[in-house]
């Protein structure tokens, strides 16, 4: 047996919570020392004032502090009034959120109804077209554009002290940000920073800032360079978080923990919104159980950043990589303790414990359930391997996540081609809890370690659905993929068509096709741009009329919503994308 050294000698675990500026949006502040706030929004026409207050109402009931509403033009100004009006009546005290894209004049005609206005960087100033190459002469003529579109919404935001949230969606940059940059987590991080710069030199920092994207890697990564960038630059302003289009049902809920999971476990985080494609109020009890973990953690952990190699908000991360481990581990694995699984999910490997004669550590046989061959994993506390064994990290219910954080590092860090198998236990937590708590552990830790493969456990709750909830989990970050993954946005006042029924159906349709992703999107704001990295997009195009789209490219226009589904079938058939299908 060759030793390996494992002298575990974590950080003391603690929590600490970045101190960000304070933003007020009416009565409720975000950052600072205030609580993790929850926002949602709207669904409704915003021409339907009755219908949107109503909205709002159940949302606040349900515990939503903050409330967005989508105002596409001019037009709409009016039924903003009326709605705020209407609440009023109502007794509705909630701070509201214009949801502003493409019109400087939309956005400055709200900031004097709404406490916050949300604008997209991306399109605030000139929307996305052909790439061009942008020369630093062209660059600066550009910012000097942003900041005489910005100049007016100041004046106007510092009158009725409007509040503004700059917001960078992937898929939906600039131009000249995907020339300079492309559609990356750094181009997402300085589109936003463009802006921030000019609203900081017109002496406005009323501002709150958010990464979105579909896609969970690319949504912590941009959050934590903006933080750093941030850090680095000298106001580090309150951040939103959220997974967007993130999809319905247990995969939309498993996506949203995982990404504001990983990053709230970092210490990030002042805002948050859950982005299902339900009923908005749906979104307010997942958001909720996001957040029940830290609420213990506030009280006095709040800590400025000082970017550094030991800073507890930027740890060394080390990322998954298949490169320098043999096969199995291209793809993390996932393993079981059960003997039988009846149901649909079966693992990689069945795990098997026994004595390893002379010595005190525990040897456990990984037993092949696809014929790939039978491995040997070590007991990491035993601090013992033989070569090329793999190392079982057990972690029990009662261990601190940032324990498990900061020995998978002290491994890693004197390992680093090592495969390591992460045993979680999670005590007796139901089904709603445990999906939501394992994603949001895992997350975090799958994100800073590069762990080879999961084996959950979790008491009662039964081991076929720990290991389903173990693959959708892998998905869910992108580390593997075993069905069909879908991008659907969660609808708002631009949405013409009914996109839960029309998620519903598409799924029945086309849940046999594993790998493959499909985008559903309710409008051009969300479409094309942010479904990147999808292989169909189904997006709405008018009232009740949809476009296809074989992956950035359109291929049919203007489908009545009746036959989009059919249409989206016969699409994938054309493109040899139909297989698994009985009958």
């Amino acid at each position: 047996m060759q030793r390996v050294s494992l002298l575990f000698s974590p950080r003391q675990p603690g929590y600490k919570w970045l101190k960000t500026h304070t933003v007020c949006v009416g009565d409720v502040c975000i950052g600072g020392e205030h609580p993790v706030r929850i926002q949602s929004m709207t669904n409704t026409l915003t021409s339907d004032t009755g219908a949107t207050a109503g909205q709002v109402e159940k949302l606040v009931k349900a515990g939503c502090e903050l409330v967005r509403i989508s105002v596409p033009g001019l037009k709409d100004i009016h039924p903003l009034q009326q709605i705020k009006n209407e609440l009023k009546k109502r007794g509705v005290r909630v701070p509201l959120i214009a949801d502003v894209h493409f019109n400087p004049a939309v956005a400055e005609e709200a900031a004097r109804i709404v406490e916050k206005i949300r604008i997209n960087p991306g399109n605030y100033v000139d929307r996305v077209s052909s790439f061009q190459n942008h020369d630093d002469k062209a660059y600066l003529q550009a910012l000097e554009k942003i900041r005489e579109r910005i100049s007016p919404l100041v004046k106007i935001c510092r009158q009725y002290g409007t509040a503004i949230r700059i917001g960078s969606n992937h898929g939906s940059l600039s131009e000249r940000i995907l020339a300079r940059y492309g559609n990356t987590a750094e181009g997402m991080v300085e589109s936003t920073l463009e802006f921030v710069r000019v609203f900081k030199d017109l002496g406005f920092t009323n501002l709150i800032l958010a990464m979105k994207a579909s896609n969970v890697g690319m949504m912590v990564q941009a959050t934590k360079l903006l933080v750093r960038k941030m850090c680095g630059e000298g106001t580090v302003y309150p951040v939103h978080l959220g997974v967007t289009e993130a999809g319905d049902g247990d995969d939309g809920r498993i996506k949203s923990a995982a990404g504001i999971g990983a990053l709230l476990y970092s210490g990030i985080g002042d805002t948050v919104r859950v982005s299902l494609t339900e009923v908005p109020e749906a979104e307010i009890p997942v958001a909720q159980s996001i957040l029940a973990p830290f609420n213990e953690f506030r009280s006095g952990s709040f800590q400025e950043c000082s970017p550094g190699p030991d800073d507890f908000f930027f740890p060394p991360e080390r990322s998954f990589s298949p490169s320098g481990v043999p096969p199995p581990f291209d793809k993390p694995i996932v393993v079981s303790g059960k003997e039988v699984i009846a149901g649909p999910v079966k693992p990689d490997y069945m795990i098997r414990e026994q004595k390893t004669a002379g010595l005190s550590q525990k040897l456990w046989i990984l037993k092949s359930t696809t014929g790939q061959g039978n491995l040997f994993a070590v007991d990491a506390q035993a601090g013992h391997s033989e070569k090329q064994a793999v190392l079982l990290f057990g972690a029990s219910h009662d261990r601190n996540i940032y324990q498990i954080r900061d020995l998978l590092h002290e491994i890693n860090a004197n390992h680093p081609n090592l495969p390591v198998i992460l045993k979680r236990d999670f005590g007796n937590l139901p089904h709603e809890t445990l999906m939501i708590r394992a994603s949001m552990e895992l997350g975090f830790i799958f994100h800073e370690n590069p762990v080879y493969g999961i084996w959950m456990v979790a008491g009662e709750t039964g081991e076929d659905y720990t290991l389903k909830l173990s693959f959708d989990l892998l998905q869910a970050l992108g580390l593997r993929y075993y069905k069909t993954e879908y991008i659907a946005c969660p609808s708002c006042s631009r949405t013409t068509f009914d996109i839960v029924t029309a998620l519903a159906g598409i799924k029945e349709k086309t849940s046999h096709l594993a790998g493959l992703k499909i985008a559903v999107m309710g409008c051009i704001v969300n479409g094309p741009g942010e479904m990147a990295g999808a292989d169909y997009g189904y997006v709405g195009s008018g009232k009740g009329k949809i476009s296809l789209f074989k992956r950035n490219q359109i291929i049919k226009k203007d489908i009545p919503e009746k036959e989009a589904t059919e249409e989206l079938v016969k699409l994938l058939k054309q493109f040899g994308d139909w297989q698994n299908k009985s009958g």
